[in-house]
């Protein structure tokens, strides 16, 4: 307190009331010297903690991108152009990778890149003007079809409009484009490349608006000699129903009998019977005339025959040849043979309907030149070879070649890719996490350490009262900063626990070559099981697409699988075939429960998960009702059976001889098991050859080069990162070291956010602050606001002596004042009397 609340002097007394007051005062506030002190030296800790909470978020942003396993399996492209010689390799083909790429090389030829089917319009001076032209012309895609009338009035403008607002007799928009370049009236199919459907024996319809039908085109501009229709059970007659027109593939629906709009319809092509030869005679003809269909189907009664097995086909002589090591009707006897088309749907056609708009040209004054071959670009699906595997395919970006793996066509050439690991970011990322690092380790060191500059200065050192100096030795041997190094020490020092586990094969050089395994392959996890079948002809690109959203078999209670998805992640990396579980329990505490309703009848009860107790999960059961608790072995046993009518997995409990629970009553099943592990199992020829194997042993970090720094034996506990060791563990053990690194930053961002985390939690019936160090901080900012509280406490109670002091002086004051108004009255009488004595004695 700087003055007193009264400053005054007695004129009766003259003695200084004021500065006896002020330090009556002075030496009652001697206590509140302390505290502010105290306050003093807590706020300048609260700044140091804070100080060291915003360099541990510093920290904590460098984990960002460390704590995806992303981080650590970025891939590359790199191209190098093997011919035309000097061609750079962007103009034929790029690509982008993800991370699930395999490191390998590929030879890529492109001998042709995919084109949209495109017809252009002759140019007109204005795109505004009226053409003169009229008439009406027909665009047919696919199974679509639609009309564009054109009117004297109309321009190119207005034209195109209509193509663009064209719908077919569904409603639904024709599947090109319609736009005008340099005057020019453009049509481009939607999709590039042909569209190929393949062979195909029907196709589905929707019954539009339009009694007129007309099917796809075939390739070779063919279509089916004839034609059957049914609709659900429900099978329409030629002639009477509809009619067929085989020169332009269309159907007519002729009267009221007809698929109601909206409905499907399935159109079977030429269906034809042929009567089978006899004898050594293994040939039979078509008995259609040419030209033959492009492929066939052949089927007697419910037998059905496989082309290329039982029998080949000659479609330039329309011929059925019966192999005599395969299966074939009986001589003389009637079988059925459907013909097959392929068709196009990417290519559109145009026809005149009336007028010659389409074959007619604007230079003549007859129609646009859309039908001139001069503007048509007809549709081409892109060519090229894969390590000499010829591959067709209808877009120029590709992405289901090579997994992990998008190519972009650009031009013909030949190149070669390499997919390399692109560790840049994931260096960086490192290198930014260890700087930031040891920036925190430096700083707890230099608090722990040094010691008060300000016990040690004289009274009249200038840096005395200096803020800066007074922080220093505040957090010397602070407990909380001494555990966080041992913890953050001790974290690089010993192994990563939880990593999520893997199962790997041995490396291949190829992903995409047949393995030539058979058999059957099953992977256990949390509780479900999945099952696929191997081929001779099986890579690893296809097993991985075979155990991509992999399904439980796990049997119901209805009898059917369950059917969820396994919790599984697959992968190719570096030449080796991963799965790998996308649990995050902790290993050996998640616990199954579930609520069974005994059968009494049959004695066993169905489990709705399948079990696995083999290492290394080591699931275990605990089976109880009410407080009876039954003991595996001698009340029950666990069955797995496969049932192969529904191709699931049957589990049971199977009661015993011993305890049972009561007769339709329902029971628990507690199942603990390791969410992070999966087992898988093989069975077949040569399966045991892919070599799966689990490998937790690389869980120290020092395995990806982070060690705390060699000097002083590390007592600093700063960290060192060796590059090239990382470098080395990327390439060689790429998925060990995503795991390893992702799982450990992950683990140190929760241990951080559990430092600096100001957010409340609540702690039986009170709420905290999460964070340890922000709950310091929050802890300092209640004692400095305990201490304002007490200082403003004893304000009040020193304003009430001070009061108390004034009330008394001021009593004091005019007391002196009534005495020395009595002592004058008194000297005053004496003097008087003093005078009339002299008097008297004169």
């Amino acid at each position: 307190m700087s003055d007193p609340m009264f400053q005054f002097t007695g004129v009766a007394s003259q003695i200084d009331w004021g500065t006896m007051l002020d330090k009556i005062m002075a030496k009652a506030r001697k206590p509140e010297e302390l505290w502010k002190s105290e306050k003093d030296t807590l706020e300048l800790k609260k700044g140091l903690y804070e100080e060291f909470s915003g360099g541990l978020k510093q920290f904590r942003t460098t984990l960002a991108s460390l704590k995806l396993p992303s981080t650590y399996q970025q891939k590359a492209a790199e191209f190098a152009t093997l011919e035309p010689s000097g061609k750079d390799s962007k103009s034929i083909v790029t690509a982008t990778v993800d991370t699930s790429a395999a490191i390998n090389q590929w030879k890529i030829k492109v001998n042709q890149t995919a084109l949209n089917e495109r017809r252009v319009s002759d140019r007109t001076d204005s795109v505004s003007e009226a053409l003169n032209l009229a008439g009406t012309f027909r665009v047919y895609v696919g199974q679509q079809w639609a009309d564009i009338e054109v009117k004297s009035s109309d321009s190119l403008r207005d034209i195109n409009l209509n193509l663009q607002k064209a719908l077919d007799s569904s409603s639904k928009p024709l599947a090109i484009t319609a736009k005008i370049v340099d005057n020019r009236l453009v049509l481009e199919s939607s999709q590039s490349g042909l569209g190929s459907t393949g062979l195909r024996s029907s196709e589905t319809f929707t019954m539009g608006s339009s009694d007129a039908v007309y099917l796809t085109r075939e390739a070779s501009g063919l279509y089916p000699d004839s034609v059957t229709i049914k609709s659900g059970t429900k099978t329409y007659t030629a002639g009477t129903d509809f009619t067929y027109d085989a020169a332009q593939g269309l159907i007519t629906w002729t009267g009221a009998t007809k698929p109601a709009a909206g409905t499907t319809f399935e159109v079977t092509y030429t269906q034809e019977s042929v009567t089978r030869g006899s004898g050594a005679d293994l040939e039979d003809s078509l008995g259609t005339p040419a030209p033959h269909p492009a492929g066939i189907t052949i089927k007697s009664g419910s037998t059905s025959y496989t082309l290329g097995k039982d029998f080949t086909y000659d479609q330039s002589a329309g011929t059925i040849t019966w192999l005599a090591t395969g299966s074939r009707p009986a001589d003389g006897a009637t079988y059925t043979v459907t013909h097959q088309h392929s068709f196009d749907n990417n290519v559109f056609s145009l026809q005149d309907i009336t007028g010659t708009l389409v074959s007619g040209t604007l230079a003549s004054g007859t129609g646009l030149g859309l039908g001139q071959a001069a503007n048509h670009t007809a549709a081409q699906d892109a060519l090229l070879e894969i390590d000499g595997l010829a591959v067709t395919r209808s877009s120029n970006e590709i992405n289901d070649l090579i997994a992990g793996v998008k190519l972009k066509l650009v031009g013909t050439g030949t190149v070669n890719l390499d997919v390399t690991l692109d560790a840049e970011a994931a260096v960086k990322g490192i290198q930014s996490f260890v700087s930031a690092y040891n920036d925190v380790m430096d700083w707890i060191n230099i608090r722990l350490s040094e010691e008060s500059k300000v016990d040690k200065s004289t009274t009249s050192d200038a840096t005395k009262n200096d803020d800066f100096y007074k922080k220093f030795g505040l957090l010397h041997g602070d407990s909380m900063l001494w555990q966080i190094k041992d913890q953050m020490r001790l974290f690089f020092a010993t192994p990563v626990t939880g990593l999520p586990n893997a199962q790997t094969t041995k490396s291949f050089s190829s992903s995409t070559n047949s393995l030539g395994l058979s058999g059957t392959f099953t992977v256990d996890v949390a509780g479900k099981r999945g099952k696929i079948e191997v081929t001779p002809s099986d890579s690893l690109e296809s097993l991985r697409a075979k155990l991509t959203g992999i399904k439980d078999i796990t049997e119901g209670s209805a009898g059917t699988a369950l059917g969820g998805e396994l919790p599984l992640t697959v992968s190719i990396q570096n030449g080796r075939l991963v799965i790998q579980t996308t649990s995050s329990g902790t290993p050996g505490t998640t616990t199954r429960r579930e609520s069974i309703m005994h059968n009494n009848g049959t004695n066993e009860d169905v489990l709705p998960f399948t079990p696995n107790a083999n290492p290394p999960i080591s699931g275990r059961f605990s089976i109880s009702q009410g407080s009876t608790v039954f003991q595996e072995g001698v009340d029950y046993r666990i069955e797995t059976r496969s049932d192969v009518e529904h191709g699931t997995v049957e589990n049971r409990v199977v009661w015993l001889s011993g305890k049972s629970p009561s007769a339709s009553a329902a029971y628990t099943v507690n199942y603990t098991y390791d969410p992070n592990m999966t087992v898988v199992t093989t069975d077949g020829t040569g399966l045991d050859s892919l070599d799966f194997h689990q490998d937790n042993s690389k869980t120290s970090l020092a395995y990806a080069g982070l060690a705390t720094e060699k000097a002083n034996y590390g007592k600093s506990g700063k960290l060192e990162f060796d590059t090239k060791t990382f470098m080395s563990r990327m390439t060689t053990d790429n998925n060990a070291i995503a795991n390893l690194m992702s799982t450990a930053m992950g683990k140190l961002d929760t241990y951080l956010g559990n430092l600096v985390d100001s957010s409340q939690t609540t702690v039986g019936d009170t709420t905290a602050v999460k964070g340890r160090v922000a709950s310091q901080i929050k802890s300092l900012e209640n004692q400095m606001k305990a201490i304002d509280k007490r200082i403003t406490d004893f304000e009040v109670r020193m304003t009430l002596m001070q009061q108390s002091y004034y009330s008394q002086f001021v009593a004091m004051e005019q007391n002196i004042s009534k005495l020395n108004t009595q002592l004058s009255w008194i000297t005053s009488m004496a003097s008087k009397l003093n005078g009339t004595s002299s008097a008297a004695s004169s």
